[in-house]
């Protein structure tokens, strides 16, 4: 594996914190993206793609909840206690 010094520590303590170690090839592929400053790129990708999806989410649901992450991937939706459907 290669990666940088700084990064050194936290990735091997990172292996070893957990239960499924990462292949060599995902470790070498995530390192190459730290080291180049693409992981970077494509975190602000991601990020501005979010933001998009979230705009039009709102658009349609028109929900406001403070604690909700704004930046999520996934959103709640209220089910309406009203709603038809089987009784228990």
């Amino acid at each position: 594996m290669i990666f940088g010094e700084s990064l050194s520590e936290k990735i091997v303590e990172g292996i070893y914190n957990i239960n499924t170690k990462p292949s060599s090839l995902d470790i070498e592929v995530v390192s190459q993206l730290i080291l180049t400053g693409k992981a970077h790129s494509i975190f602000k990708q991601k990020k501005s793609l979010l933001k998009e999806a979230n705009k039009i989410y709102n658009s349609y649901f028109h929900i406001s909840n403070e604690y909700e992450n704004p930046l999520s991937y996934f959103r709640w939706l209220p089910i309406n206690s009203k709603a038809p459907g089987p009784s228990s």
